[in-house]
């Protein structure tokens, strides 16, 4: 509870000479005697003018950041559209070698009003799939997407399908191509180019994971499978698409990142797109359940101390920080080996 100055200066008044006792008189009211006697005290430093309660004062803000900082990830905020506050701190991180938090980075973007809201769905699923890969080509994902590719003479849309096999470790799309129609036969083709592409010898073969549908449950596509290519199929529980959901989502980012910022009429031109896309989404898009690797990277086993050296950096502008509030060392913008 908090007194007036009046009110704590009757109270010390009363506990002195109440007749009861400084500490008696005192518990009677709740008020512990410590507190009385530091108002004493500052009666004695500052006379009847200390008894007023001060705003609390830092002591130090050890959250500062330069100017310059805050300027840099401005511009490469406008730089770099596309990525949220976490995927451009490390891209900053990357092109710079110059540590910011993801924290510092959202609370400049917010003050410039750089953050763009989106709404997102929720759905329940389980917290891990039982199935877990402990390294490249353990696991491949393969789902088929529907395109739209401009309409026809009657207004109707055309639809081609992208078919796309996805590395579960690393995210790595290994095949992709768009067709006109989705039968079992595209479905082979992309496999059979992944197994080549990936470079498998023929003892190493990695599990197929798909859907339900025809294309992957028929008798001659599993026939296909397990016999000419030695590969064993999972299939995902019915009315369940968060099991092959790692694929779903890359359809979804293609889709959202890719063909529907462009303005395309015809397959011709979403297979441009597409080539341009995956391109980017190997070799510099950053995930965030990769540690903010790339595909490639992790696929490659490349850049494998990046977490760690992000983390020495973290540590050394730290104790930047502190050494600038007890010595009053200059705050500077150390910057660590870039990678390549």
């Amino acid at each position: 509870m908090r007194f007036i100055p009046k009110e704590k200066l009757e109270i010390i008044q009363l506990a002195r000479y109440s007749g009861l006792g400084f500490k008696k008189t005192l518990n009677l009211f709740g008020i512990k005697p410590h507190r009385v006697w530091c108002w004493i005290r500052k009666i004695e430093d500052k006379s009847f003018a200390g008894l007023v309660d001060q705003p609390p004062i830092p002591k130090s803000i050890p959250s500062k950041h330069l100017d310059e900082e805050e300027k840099m990830v401005i511009k490469k905020a406008r730089e770099y559209t596309h990525l949220n506050h976490r995927n451009l701190a490390h891209q900053i991180f990357r092109d710079e070698g110059i540590f910011v938090s993801e924290s510092f980075t959202y609370r400049i973007l917010k003050e410039q009003g750089l953050i763009r809201s989106r709404s997102v769905l929720n759905i329940e699923a389980a917290a891990q799939w039982k199935h877990q890969p402990q390294s490249p080509n353990e696991i491949w994902h393969i789902d088929i997407s529907y395109i739209p590719c401009g309409v026809n003479e009657k207004g109707k849309t055309i639809f081609y399908y992208l078919i796309a096999v996805l590395d579960e470790y690393s995210r790595f799309v290994l095949a992709w191509d768009l067709f006109p129609d989705m039968k079992k036969e595209r479905c082979f083709q992309i496999v059979d180019q992944a197994i080549f592409l990936a470079n498998l010898q023929d003892t190493q073969r990695p599990k197929l994971l798909s859907d339900n549908g025809k294309q992957f449950r028929a008798r001659k596509a599993r026939e296909f499978f397990k016999n000419l290519l030695d590969i064993k199929q999972i299939f995902a529980s019915p009315h369940h698409p968060e099991t092959n959901g790692k694929i779903e989502r890359l359809f979804k980012t293609t889709k959202y990142e890719a063909l529907y910022r462009q303005d395309y009429s015809t397959h011709r031109e979403a297979r441009e797109i597409l080539l341009n896309f995956f391109d980017y989404y190997n070799n510099h898009r950053l995930h965030q359940s990769l540690g903010y690797r790339t595909p490639r990277e992790v696929y490659y086993k490349l850049n494998q101390d990046y977490s760690q050296r992000r983390q020495i950096a973290k540590l050394e502008k730290l104790n930047q920080r502190r050494k600038y509030w007890k010595s009053g060392d200059p705050l500077t913008i150390s910057k660590s080996q870039k990678v390549n």
